[in-house]
């Protein structure tokens, strides 16, 4: 069984989809919310707002949840 290199993540800001991230296999949490925050369209709905969590669902989910 061979793993794919890379995987789609969904990134969501409360729990609605806001973008996708290619992630490689094994890649640390830090450097996927890190480039997911730079996504156009959810670097817009962060914008102005704090993140109160974030949750990784490694390999499927990040959710920014915000106020």
């Amino acid at each position: 069984l061979e793993l794919e290199e890379q995987i789609t993540i969904a990134v969501q800001i409360n729990g609605k989809l806001r973008g996708t991230l290619d992630v490689e296999h094994g890649e640390g949490q830090e450097s996927i919310v890190e480039r997911a925050a730079a996504i156009d369209s959810v670097a817009r709905h962060l914008n102005g707002k704090q993140v109160v969590k974030t949750i990784y669902i490694p390999e499927r989910t990040l959710n920014f949840v915000v106020k």
